[in-house]
């Protein structure tokens, strides 16, 4: 989990803080990869106390050999990856040296030990869906224009949605990221009870100077939703405002970045690759841009940027999950995301208006308190 690379990890951190708050004793069991390291020093000391986290490394790094052995069987190469032997192991061993009233596996990809440890142990386990993982490859399928790209998605898809039908259905409950993705889940599987649990936000200094009119992109580069809408905004998007606007600057920050491949300061484009502080670059930056195609769940960091008074212009998908009450611009087409950039860009006090609308529907409807006790109740099955 730590360090905080991407979503993801900082999703987990936002619901382990939550655990924390509803008053749990909480024990860290966690999983490293290559993209997702495990760093003892860059945890903060007082969560590293109250948690203990234990951690193993596995190697999800994508085999060819593996991965068409997956297609041939008809398997999800995308969760086999996780389903390691050494984390079943460490998982099982945590369980013969602790007592545990509840187990909460977060994500997906985690749950490779269920059946193991549905054998051992007695108490509840729930599940926390990061995403409806099926529905981001189907949607990359039905964007993407290479044959070959279309057909192998769509089977990723199909494959994907077996797994979540197995795994939601054998688990107590689910904790979904939004109440769409909760409705998702409760139309299209056999599940026994749900419950959507937002990613909360702390209470933060919103922004206060809005005189920069720049754009900005903030993602992780190693999901491909992120690769897509970064491809989209330099290629469509910003080339188009730029006619407007030819002074406007573009950045594109994010972790697992090519700074090289995507850095163009000649035409505008400044790639300044991972962010260790987004406090105080939330307080430097603009407009947050983010041409979102497909996905499930919720777009983090668009949450995050609302949270710090950003103004944000995005697309229904990543808008998706987050209720509309104008506290962000949601264009239904690329040319639409180029005119509300544009008004943006040549208004300071639309940038304001929108950026302190969006400070306040945070602290609205993300509060940690709240979300606090509506996870205690579903928790403890009342």
């Amino acid at each position: 989990m730590f360090p905080l690379v991407d979503g993801g990890c900082r999703a987990s951190h936002n619901f382990l803080q939550l655990l924390l708050s509803g008053g749990h004793d909480v024990k860290n069991i966690t999983v490293s990869t290559h993209k997702h390291p495990f760093n003892r020093e860059a945890f903060p000391q007082d969560l590293y106390n109250n948690i203990q986290p234990v951690n193993v490394f596995i190697d999800t790094s994508l085999k060819a050999h593996s991965a068409l052995l997956s297609l041939i069987k008809g398997a999800s190469y995308n969760f086999e990856r996780f389903n390691d032997q050494k984390w079943t192991n460490l998982i099982m061993n945590e369980l013969s040296t602790n007592h545990f009233d509840v187990i909460i596996f977060d994500g997906l990809y985690s749950s490779g030990p269920l059946t193991d440890l549905k054998e051992k142990f007695s108490g509840k386990i729930f599940l926390r869906a990061h995403n409806v993982e099926y529905k981001i490859w189907s949607q990359l399928s039905e964007h993407s224009r290479n044959p070959f790209k279309k057909w192998y998605y769509k089977s990723l898809s199909r494959q994907l949605k077996r797994v979540e039908q197995e795994v939601f259905s054998s688990v107590e409950g689910i904790l979904a990221i939004t109440s769409l993705d909760e409705k998702t889940i409760v139309s299209e599987f056999a599940v026994k009870q749900t419950i959507s649990i937002p990613f909360t936000q702390p209470e933060v200094n919103p922004k206060k100077d809005y005189s920069s009119c720049n754009l900005f992109h903030l993602g992780s580069m190693n999901w491909e939703p992120n690769i897509e809408a970064v491809r989209i905004l330099i290629t469509d998007i910003y080339p188009k405002v730029r006619k407007s606007l030819p002074s406007l600057k573009l950045k594109i920050a994010g972790s697992n970045m090519d700074v090289k491949e995507i850095d163009d300061p000649e035409n505008g484009v400044i790639a300044v690759g991972f962010i260790k502080d987004l406090e105080n670059w939330y307080q430097s930056e603009g407009i947050f841009v983010s041409p979102i195609q497909s996905g499930s769940g919720v777009r983090i960091k668009i949450l995050e940027a609302l949270n710090h008074g950003i103004p944000v212009v995005t697309t229904r998908k990543g808008a998706l999950g987050i209720p509309d009450e104008g506290q962000l611009l949601i264009a239904e087409s690329n040319d639409e995301i180029v005119e509300k950039v544009i008004d943006l860009s040549s208004n300071e006090s639309l940038r304001k208006e929108l950026g302190q609308k969006a400070a306040q529907f945070i602290r609205d409807h993300y509060s940690v308190e709240q979300t606090s006790n509506r996870l205690n109740t579903f928790l403890n099955g009342r």
